[in-house]
């Protein structure tokens, strides 16, 4: 069950702080009443808040195989906001203007807070989807006026802000004398800096790979494959995708989410494919064989063992550059000797965004259990479908049988997502046999 992980993350965040709450609480928290604890309560939830923050920031991939990475991604977004919340309503309460700004709780307190706001914002607006994807306003900045990679740089202050807060808690006197709310409070610091931090120091000692080959596949969409400095590829199952990160390159150092299109029987070489479309993929043409990169992951469950095991028809339905985690299992298959029907629908905008389409249409003509769709939406042309996916295209190829028979791979942009899914539950198809990968962030 998706919703398992974040019930697990909402009931262990509470926990934590309810033990933090519980431990003021007998030191005397209430003594000054209610209105003298509320503030203090805040400053608690929000400490805690953005401790899970900073943690699930370091992408954890038990959380991710059971949530998704988008949902992952959504979790963080909402204990940011929990987070800035409960610390603004603590300053609103706490903090008395006549007081002066050269003591020791407003240099530490207001930049923090500060900082923490700085951090909030840039990951609404500039780096996730979560809360703009409802307004298409706030979407189109997102998209053309925001710089990702400044954004980032932002974002990362966050860790300034979780010290200064620290700073500013012990500075108290009732905080510091309560013993054993100092030890519970200093282990979740001290903890969620060491699990961040070792999670940084994997990065920088991640293997390290050399792009071999960079093929322009359409006006903004590029294929290009690494091979290992070591010799070892990475192990990964068809499908799923990894943070490339350029080392040596004439790109930023920063982490992209790409799927792997070859086959993870391939144990030579990684390829994905790229489609620019904003800050960072815009770039992509600046690569050059001989970067040097590396990969972190792998991440996603679109093809998970369970689904492999299966000898059901396979019908994948991919939106533009949605393809990608399609080809990798289909190349899988096609090499484990797989007797499954495959089913490929391919949406695109026009003509122009298909690539190696000869390759596709002669596998579709040799191979007798592949059958090949692809769909233009911005185009009316002999030989291919028209529109976008839909049931109608279903009824007029004939296959509204898999309905009941097949398992299904939906990867595309949001708006296809919800089409698809909202397709195959009219019509009926069980909930187990609907495989999706989400990449709206």
């Amino acid at each position: 069950m998706k919703w398992k992980s974040v019930l697990f993350c909402g009931g262990v965040w509470i926990l934590l702080t309810a033990l933090l709450l519980a431990l003021l609480y007998r030191g005397g928290m209430f003594r000054n009443g209610l209105a003298a604890a509320l503030p203090i309560g805040l400053a608690v939830i929000a400490f805690t808040a953005f401790m899970f923050d900073i943690l699930l920031g370091t992408r954890p991939r038990r959380i991710e195989k059971e949530t998704g990475i988008l949902r992952l991604y959504n979790i963080h977004a909402v204990f940011a906001a929990v987070g800035i919340l409960a610390a603004a309503y603590h300053v609103y309460l706490r903090y008395d203007w006549g007081d002066s700004m050269t003591s020791i709780p407003f240099l530490t307190g207001m930049p923090a807070f500060l900082l923490f706001l700085a951090a909030v914002l840039t990951g609404i607006f500039v780096l996730s989807t979560t809360f703009v994807k409802y307004s298409a306003f706030l979407t189109n900045l997102k998209e053309t006026k925001f710089n990702r990679e400044s954004g980032l740089l932002i974002h990362r202050l966050v860790m300034i802000a979780f010290v200064l807060v620290y700073l500013h808690a012990v500075y108290f006197g009732f905080v510091r004398n309560n013993t054993p709310f100092m030890i519970v409070f200093t282990i979740y610091f001290a903890g969620t800096l060491l699990i961040y931090y070792v999670y940084k120091l994997k990065i920088l000692t991640l293997p390290k790979y050399r792009l071999t080959s960079i093929r322009n596949l359409t006006r903004d969409v590029y294929e290009i494959e690494m091979e290992p400095a070591d010799g070892n590829v990475l192990s990964y199952r068809a499908g799923e995708f990894a943070f490339f990160r350029p080392v040596k390159s004439a790109l930023p150092f920063e982490a992209h989410p790409f799927t792997m299109t070859s086959s993870p029987l391939n144990k030579k070489s990684v390829s994905m494919m790229i489609k620019e479309s904003g800050d960072f993929t815009n770039q992509i043409s600046k690569l050059k064989v001989g970067d040097s990169v590396t990969l972190e992951g792998p991440y996603g469950n679109l093809f998970s063992e369970a689904a492999e095991a299966k000898e059901t028809p396979v019908v994948m339905l991919a939106g533009g550059i949605g393809i990608t985690p399609m080809i990798s299992i289909f190349h899988y298959l096609l090499e484990m000797k797989s007797k499954r029907e495959i089913v490929l629908f391919w949406s695109a905008s026009t003509q122009a965004d298909i690539f190696d389409e000869a390759y596709y249409n002669e596998l579709n003509d040799r191979l007798s259990n592949f059958n090949l769709k692809i769909s233009l939406s911005k185009e009316d042309k002999d030989g291919y479908l028209y529109g976008r996916i839909s049931h109608k295209q279903f009824e007029e190829t004939n296959m509204t049988h898999y309905y009941e028979t097949a398992d299904f791979f939906v990867c595309g942009p949001p708006k296809m997502l919800s089409s698809m899914i909202d397709m195959l539950k009219e019509q009926k198809v069980n909930k187990n046999r609907i495989h999706v990968e989400e990449f709206g962030f």
